[in-house]
Formats: structure tokens, sequence, C-alpha cells
């Protein structure tokens, strides 16, 4: 009796470690740094960037580039590494925008750039936003011009 006890007792044992490892294996821990959440409204010459585009950020090393796609409203939201977010930094800011589609069917080309091409430039964007927990609410919201 007492053997078959025992024999229980590390099958029940072996059943929760293989059940506890099976478990613990499910998602790996995220890569990276910590994620803040980024998100804000791009404006071009005033007005929600329509058309959409795409704003990037880019650390002062080039290494961390969290970037996110503006929506017909203005509205983006950065990620880096496909995760929602920018780790904490100091970061110059690109905006790319082009009219949309319709629009270049008036003239019969390809769409066209409606952003100035100093935000499209690291050297000569005047955009800068530091990234850290705590910003207010319109922290992140970007004014751009286009280009005439």
């Amino acid at each position: 009796m007492k053997q078959l006890s025992r024999n229980s007792l590390v099958r029940g044992l072996v059943a929760v470690v293989l059940l506890v490892s099976i478990l613990g294996c499910g998602q790996d821990a995220p890569k990276g740094p910590p994620l803040v959440q980024v998100s804000g409204i791009v404006t071009l010459n005033g007005k929600p960037l329509a058309t959409g585009g795409t704003v990037s950020y880019r650390d002062s090393g080039g290494i961390i580039q969290p970037s996110g796609k503006v929506g017909s409203d203005g509205h983006y939201e950065l990620f880096t590494d496909k995760r929602p977010g920018a780790p904490v930094g100091n970061y110059r800011v690109l905006v790319f925008a082009s009219e949309s589609p319709e629009q270049a069917a008036v003239h019969g080309g390809l769409p066209r750039l409606i952003v100035h091409k100093k935000f499209m430039d690291l050297t000569t964007t005047p955009l800068h936003r530091e990234v850290k927990d705590g910003n207010s609410s319109g922290a992140y919201d970007l004014q751009v011009t286009g280009i005439n």
C-alpha cells in the first residue's frame, strides 16, 4: 500500500511539473526596453492631415526608430518592433505624406509629396519630442507645413 501511495505521489508531482512548464512557456517576455504609449494628431497647415502618411521618431544613434501610420483623421500611434509605444528618450521626428490617389488622378501622375521636405530629413526637421511617462495630452501632436 505504501508503494502505491508513493508512486501516485511521484506521478502527481511529475504531472504538476510538466503542466507548469508547458503553461509557463506560452509567451516570451517582451524583447527590448519598456515602452511608453505615444499618439497624437498631425496637422498640415493647421488642419488634420487627411491623406494619411507616416510618422517616424529617430533617436540620436539611429538605432531606435518607432513609427506609425497617420489615419484619415490625422491621428497616429507609434510602434516599436511591432509593439505599441516608444522607449523613453529624445527623438527627432519625421513626417512623410503625399496627396491622395484621387488628387493625383486630377493631374494624371503619381501622388505628389505634400509635406515640406524639411520634415522628411533628419538634418533639417524642426520637430523634436521627448518621450516620457506622464506626458500631457497633446505632447505628441505635430504641426507641419506643405510644399507650397
